[in-house]
Parts: C-alpha cells; sequence; structure tokens
C-alpha cells in the first residue's frame, strides 16, 4: 500500500518509520521517496507502507511479501519449483522476498530498539487515561453549587454506558443512560428493568443547580417526593405540596401545584 506525508523542514529522507495505529496494529512505512514542492504543496515523502501486528523481522518480511502474493499464491509457487515446473514465477517471487528481506536487514540493532521508541512515544492507553481523569473530575461532580451543563457534558464521556446485563454496581459508581449522566445511590446488580430512568431507589442523576428533574416514579417511601421538591412532568413544572408523594401530577392532582 501506498502513503505519503509531508516533509518536516530540512528533514532527511527517512529509511524507515513506525507508527502505532491501535493497541494491537502498527504501520511499518520503508522505501520512502522524496517528492519536491510545488507552487501548490510543500515538499513530501512517498513511501509503501504495511500494518502488523508486532515489529519484528519476519512478522514485516511476510507482511511486505503479502503485498504481492497470498499464502496460498506462495505455497504453490514454491510446489511447481520443486516439481521443477514454472521456474519463471519462481524466480520473480525469490526477487521479491530477497527485496522484502533486503529492506528489513537494512535495519540495525539501532534501527529497531528506535521503532520501538517511536512505538513507546506513540502509546496512549484509553483506559488508564479515562482512570485519571475520572479522579479529576470526581471533585468537580462533588461540586455540586457550581456544576455546569458543560462540565456534565464533558464529564460523561469518562463513564461507560449503563448495562443492564448483570453488571455489580457500587455505591458512587457513575453510568451514562439516555444521555444523562447518574450516580448509583445503592449497590445491585443490574437488571433490564431497572435502568436509571426507572430504578430511582438504585440511581440519582447528575445534573447542574437550577435544572428541574424529570418526576419519576418512587418506588416506596424511602425516594418519594417531599414538600417542595420540584420536578418536570410532562412539560409542565411542579412543585410538591405534601411529604411521603408517591403520584405524579395526574394521579393525585392535590399534592402538586404548577410553579
Amino acid at each position: 500500500m501506498k502513503g505519503n506525508r509531508t516533509k518536516q523542514g530540512n528533514e532527511a529522507l527517512p529509511t524507515t518509520e513506525t507508527q502505532l495505529l491501535t493497541d494491537k496494529t502498527y504501520q511499518f512505512r520503508y522505501d520512502f521517496t522524496e517528492i519536491e514542492a510545488t507552487e501548490e504543496t510543500p515538499a513530501s515523502f512517498n513511501y509503501q507502507y504495511v500494518n502488523v501486528p508486532d515489529i519484528n523481522r519476519g512478522t514485516i518480511i511476510t507482511a511486505i511479501i503479502r503485498t504481492r502474493y497470498t499464502a496460498d499464491q506462495e505455497a504453490a509457487i514454491v510446489r511447481k519449483k520443486q516439481a521443477n515446473e514454472d521456474i519463471d514465477s519462481f524466480i520473480e517471487y525469490n526477487n521479491f522476498a530477497n527485496y522484502a528481506k533486503a529492506m528489513v536487514d537494512e535495519l540495525s540493532t539501532e534501527d529497531y530498539e528506535e521503532l520501538k521508541l517511536q512505538i513507546e512515544d506513540n502509546q496512549f492507553n484509553d483506559k488508564a487515561a479515562k482512570r485519571l481523569l475520572r479522579k479529576i473530575a470526581e471533585p468537580i461532580i462533588a461540586d455540586e453549587d457550581n456544576l455546569t451543563e458543560q462540565d456534565i457534558e464533558d464529564i460523561k464521556m469518562l463513564f461507560s454506558q449503563w448495562r443492564g446485563n448483570g453488571v455489580s454496581y457500587e455505591i458512587d459508581d457513575k453510568v451514562v443512560h439516555d444521555g444523562k449522566l447518574y450516580k448509583v445511590i445503592q449497590s445491585h446488580t443490574s437488571q433490564n428493568d431497572w435502568n436509571p430512568l426507572v430504578a430511582v431507589s438504585l440511581f440519582v442523576e447528575i445534573a447542574p443547580p437550577g435544572v428541574i428533574p424529570e418526576w419519576t416514579q418512587p418506588a416506596g417511601a424511602h425516594d418519594a417526593y417531599n414538600t417542595g421538591d420540584e420536578v418536570m412532568f410532562e412539560g409542565t413544572h411542579y412543585r410538591s405540596l405534601i411529604d411521603a408523594n408517591v403520584w405524579s401530577p395526574t394521579a393525585y392532582p392535590q399534592g402538586w401545584e404548577v410553579v
């Protein structure tokens, strides 16, 4: 496969380069040629590349050979050569295999060490970064009086979506559901019908001050609405007039007033 990248300043023509693509895939670049700058485009390098699961001599050579020959084609050529048939195809294959070996053999021990250092430089552990950022986010979440909607939007990406397939949730765990951020207030093992919108005894929404939460059906007296609690219900803002209020504004209008 062919690639191109912009030349950086007075950068010399590279011999090889390695770039980490994902946790288990590396791009090995070779056979560089320089393209001179024009009025429209800056100087750049063309190169060939292969994607490999590891940086070692055998893996890279095989990957380069596979750019032209599949494993089945390679085996068929070798069998014919052993049978003294189609020698020309074997010579063509062997020349290309030697080209791949020569390309990799140009790398010294120091070159391989440099490739490993390039990989380490490009390494980014997404899970570790999220763990660190969640620790940084906790004081922001705890500062409820100053929490903003933008804070919530930024913080949500650090936490996993709620799942109902037997996940063990502990108190203070955070989850995202239906675009909202929730905190676990009771340890439990999740079930499909215990999502944060329904299981209000298990979750509480993390929201900025002044944001009126949607009314949800209380499970009992322990999570019922009390006098002065405010909710949004079917697009209207209500305030509870009684304690231990487990009814919606339509089910028991006497327990609510429109704000």
